[in-house]
């Protein structure tokens, strides 16, 4: 298990900059946005006045949206392609959001 840990952090710092930033930064906002959906239901029956089973509902919902809509991202763009991109796409570029791809699943999974 170290050996791969370890394998996959030298993948990680041998990224380029922009890129293990990107791979950080959607970490974070994943982390603070499933730190604060708990909160949200207690919002919704203490400061609205919802009913706690219509609060847990759309707290559910907004939860399985945004799991739902992180893994059909990717394939949607790819079928449909990136609308403002003119340049032709690189092997480097492929392999390294590959190499994004894996990351972002390593990190979530542990």
């Amino acid at each position: 298990m170290t050996g791969a840990l370890t394998a996959k952090w030298r993948t990680f710092t041998g990224l380029e900059a922009g890129l293990r930033s990107l791979i950080m930064l959607s970490f974070v906002v994943a982390l603070g946005s499933y730190m604060v959906t708990p909160f949200i239901g207690v919002l919704m029956v203490e400061a609205v006045g919802l009913d706690v089973r219509v609060a847990g509902i759309l707290v559910a919902v907004a939860t399985f949206i945004q799991f739902g809509g992180s893994i059909l991202g990717g394939p949607v763009v790819d079928r449909l392609g990136l609308k403002g991109s003119k340049k032709k796409k690189s092997k480097k570029l492929d392999e390294d959001w590959m190499v994004m791809v894996e990351m972002n699943l390593f990190l979530y999974r542990y």
